[in-house]
């Protein structure tokens, strides 16, 4: 996979929110987390927004408290004011639920990370690697 267009991205903008599906779990949170570190390290501002609240059982993975429930940590508003959505682990509205919100509300660039074979049209730029596990 060429991942050439995302570091472009990554390289010409600041602001970014990551976002994955609702109920999300351990491949999701994961990642949320693992890609959040990766920007700051190059310099960029990194919020994580779920539909939902990381599940108890999974708390273990964000022990700072990094990943924000939107409505309820984070107004829409708030999340729609970004460069980049990084929607990770999912590219189905459906799933998105209240950030599907936020990411009509914006004008943002919208990246889909993602390994599922089934997709809606989230007029995003998208990698996806069905053959990878998570």
């Amino acid at each position: 996979m060429d991942f050439r267009p995302l570091i472009e991205l990554i390289e010409g903008h600041q602001r970014f929110v990551i976002t994955s599906h609702v109920r999300p779990d351990g491949d999701a949170i994961g990642s949320e987390i693992a890609m959040a570190h990766l920007l700051e390290r190059h310099g960029r501002q990194a919020g994580v927004i779920n539909p939902s609240a990381t599940p108890a059982r999974l708390q273990f993975l964000d022990p700072s408290h990094r990943v924000k429930k939107i409505r309820a940590d984070v107004s829409i508003d708030e999340a729609a004011d970004t460069d980049v959505f990084l929607i990770l682990d999912t590219s189905s509205w459906q799933q998105l639920v209240d950030m599907g919100e936020v990411l009509r509300r914006s004008k943002a660039i919208r990246v889909v990370i993602d390994h599922h074979a089934i997709a809606d049209d989230l007029d995003a730029v998208e990698f996806k690697d069905t053959t990878a596990p998570a």
